[in-house]
């Protein structure tokens, strides 16, 4: 992965003596070449004179903030595109959404998002990204989007009703248009080579979705990353969710949760595991705690489900993990349909 380009000169943004007013005015004069935007003390979000919120970053840019500013208005009214070679760097948030489209070496790092309005990362069709020790983001919603790193962050994750499949979320359906002959298995259609690594997990709403809902891909590897609920949930609850990958490694990880008191409810599953095609997961070395007094039938570690007919080279390895407090340590279904 690249490291991104110093930046030559550094343009400084507040309300007075600064080289620019608004951010907006900053990026729009911003010559060829790599320049650094500083958005100093005394800076005052105003959503009209930001070009209504919706403001993209020119190619090689470094974007960083003074401690004491805060960009947005707590009513998710500024999107932020980044371009080609972009960063923004230890800036403070409050209802933002940082978007990257169609384009490569995107660096979003040591953000801070306040609570509890949604700020969230969305990637399409992106190649060569990270996303590095950033606090309280809500939300990853990725199609296509290859040669990631998703790191160190503390997701206190929070949804919208069409965003509320994952916490972090991908999936095959991705901006090219789907015409119904593609499938989770093509290469064009979903996020390959990801890393999720060293990240919390937390669902301060007790909003009960997942906190990983990874659909198609290859090569995604998810380790060392503490997944808590600390809520007694209302409905149940599966914490990862994984569909149709080729190259599953899920290592190293702490699910923590607690089950819902209400059998009719359901129960909790820390892992699962689907797919339509071939079988290819190593999962090992992870810790599953499962707190409460639910019935323990409505309970699982592990829940493997395969459509279609079992093929000999399906291969999933589960060694040397941990499971506390459930019913069932593995629970398993294959079905003729296509689900």
């Amino acid at each position: 992965m690249l490291v991104p380009t110093t930046h030559a000169a550094t343009s400084t943004v507040c309300t007075v003596g600064c080289d620019f007013t608004t951010l907006y005015d900053a990026v729009t004069a911003d010559a060829p070449g790599p320049d650094g935007i500083l958005i100093d003390a005394g800076y005052f979000f105003l959503h009209d004179d930001e070009n209504f919120g919706d403001i993209t970053l020119p190619e090689d840019t470094y974007v960083t903030c003074d401690p004491n500013i805060t960009l947005g208005d707590g009513e998710g009214s500024l999107i932020l595109r980044s371009n080609n070679q972009t960063t923004i760097n230890a800036c403070h948030f409050d209802g933002v959404i940082l978007r990257a489209e169609s384009v490569s070496d995107v660096y979003w790092k040591n953000n801070t998002f306040e609570l509890p309005f949604r700020s969230e990362f969305h990637l399409f069709d992106v190649t060569n990204y990270e996303i590095t020790n950033n606090e309280n983001p809500s939300h990853v919603r990725m199609y296509n989007a290859d040669f990631g790193t998703i790191d160190n962050n503390d997701f206190a994750c929070r949804y919208s009703s069409d965003l509320s499949l994952g916490c972090v979320h991908s999936t095959y359906i991705s901006i090219v248009p789907y015409d119904g002959s593609a499938t989770s298995t093509d290469p064009i259609y979903n996020s390959n080579d990801v890393t999720i690594n060293g990240n919390n997990f937390t669902d301060p709403n007790n909003e009960n979705h997942l906190f990983i809902d990874f659909f198609g891909g290859f090569d995604v590897t998810t380790t060392n990353n503490y997944f808590l609920r600390n809520q007694i949930p209302v409905n149940g609850t599966t914490d990862v969710r994984y569909f149709d990958l080729g190259g599953l490694v899920l290592t190293h990880n702490i699910f923590d949760t607690m089950l819902p008191d209400d059998m009719g409810a359901g129960g909790a599953t820390a892992i699962n595991i689907l797919t339509e095609n071939q079988l290819n997961a190593l999962v090992e070395h992870n810790t599953i705690i499962q707190r409460g007094d639910n019935s323990p039938t409505y309970n699982a570690c592990f829940r493997i489900d395969k459509y279609f007919d079992v093929n000999p080279s399906d291969q999933v390895t589960l060694s040397h993990n941990i499971c506390s407090g459930s019913g069932s340590i593995l629970q398993a279904g294959i079905y003729s349909g296509s689900g």
